[in-house]
Formats: C-alpha cells, structure tokens, sequence
C-alpha cells in the first residue's frame, strides 16, 4: 500500500483501536508509507566494547529502528520487573530464583567452558527468557521478529509458541 491508500486513517484512530490492521504485513507497509526502514529480517550486529578490567564484551547494537514485540498493552513501556509493586517476599523470591537460575547455569558445561575461557553470562539477559521478571527490555531492528513475538504466546506446558487469535 502507498501512503495515499493509507491516508484515511490517522494515528489517533491506530492508538485508540478504532482502526485494526488486518495483519503485520499491512502493519509493516503502513510503516513504510510514513518513512519507515523496515526489515522482515535484519541479521543481529554487535559490537566490541571494553568494560575494564579486562573485560571485553560483543554487545548487540542494531540499527534503526527498533521494535518491541510484545503482545499485551503496558501504559509506560517498561521492563517486567518494573510493570508491577513488588511486595518484601516477592522482592525476596526474585532473589531466590536468579540465585537458583545462576546455580543451575553455572552446572551446563557450555557455561562452565565460557567462564573458564574468561567470558561472563549476563545472567539476568538469560533469565527473562525463563520467565523470570528482570530489568532487561528486548528490542530488536527485526520487524518480523517482533512481530513473531507480537503475535504468539509461549504455552509453558506444550513448550511451544502459540498464535494469539483475536
């Protein structure tokens, strides 16, 4: 679709749902006709940086613009673990379930060999993806990534993602 074909609709009706988009492709050229690079794939890129003490680190620097895939509505685009008021026992079972992921971590063999070679593991980076609430945000400049993520859900007891149907 051209910019024109999308004239008759304008951000305050995207914002407010009185307009839906029939799927992510008309979201995707809906972003290209108001100037918008979108790539349906864009390969990660990192970059070497020095965090002293000897430690170098690849960190993941991708390009413009970046997504967020998530599939429910946050006023304040946030990280999980700031989305909600925490109580003491659960500031506290947090702390307990990194402790216990990092202990579980660190007795895979891959991690073992990474940290006697020197690297680090970005514990909590690894922990949002078991579901444990961090202050990490995963972005992304894969529109078709976020998208995946935008549109499905993770079924913990099939281990599977899901599509979220209407």
């Amino acid at each position: 679709m051209t910019k024109e074909e999308f004239s008759n609709i304008n951000e305050e009706d995207i914002h407010s749902g009185k307009y839906v988009f029939r799927d992510v492709f008309e979201v995707g050229r809906y972003l290209q006709s108001i100037g918008w690079s979108v790539f349906w794939y864009a390969p990660p890129q990192f970059v070497a940086m020095d965090f002293g003490e000897n430690k170098m680190r690849n960190v993941p620097m991708p390009g413009n613009p970046l997504y967020r895939g998530q599939n429910e509505y946050y006023e304040s685009c946030l990280p999980s673990l700031y989305r909600r008021p925490w109580n003491i026992a659960e500031k506290l079972e947090r702390l307990v379930q990194i402790e216990d992921f990092k202990t579980i971590l660190n007795q895979n063999p891959e991690v073992q060999d990474m940290l006697d070679a020197g690297l680090t593991v970005n514990y909590d980076g690894l922990a949002q993806h078991y579901g444990i609430e961090t202050n990490i945000m995963d972005m992304t400049n894969s529109f078709g990534v976020a998208a995946f993520f935008a549109t499905s859900r993770y079924d913990s007891l099939s281990d599977r993602y899901l599509p979220i149907m209407g």
